[in-house]
């Protein structure tokens, strides 16, 4: 989904944040996480609807590159409104953690 191949700097980058932090940004770049579409696929929610826009299925990439609801905090964090998959990749994962927790995502994922 948004890892393409083995990258030394984001290993490094991955464990140097704590535990907590390392296991939802992982879930968010697999696409495996407690986002709505992703739990309404295994029965455990019965909406998959964003809860940012309620517009589009909830996945990672909605949430983290296209949801409308969240444009304005991705510029605050990362400079884009909409950015791609591969800016989660090449800029530190501090700023998709901050993302996490300005969102509160960090506290139901």
């Amino acid at each position: 989904m948004f890892i393409k191949e083995w990258s030394a700097r984001l290993t490094d980058d991955l464990l140097g944040q704590n535990r907590k932090a390392i296991r939802i940004i992982v879930g968010l770049l697999t696409g495996h996480c407690r986002l709505n579409k992703h739990m309404s696929l295994m029965g455990l929610a019965e909406e998959a609807t964003c809860i940012f826009c309620s517009e589009e299925e909830e996945t990672a990439v909605h949430v983290l590159c296209q949801c409308e609801g969240l444009a304005r905090l991705r510029f605050l964090i990362l400079g884009e409104e909409n950015p791609s998959a591969s800016s989660y990749t090449e800029a530190p994962l501090s700023r998709l953690w901050s993302l996490m927790q300005r969102t509160q995502l960090d506290r139901v994922l």
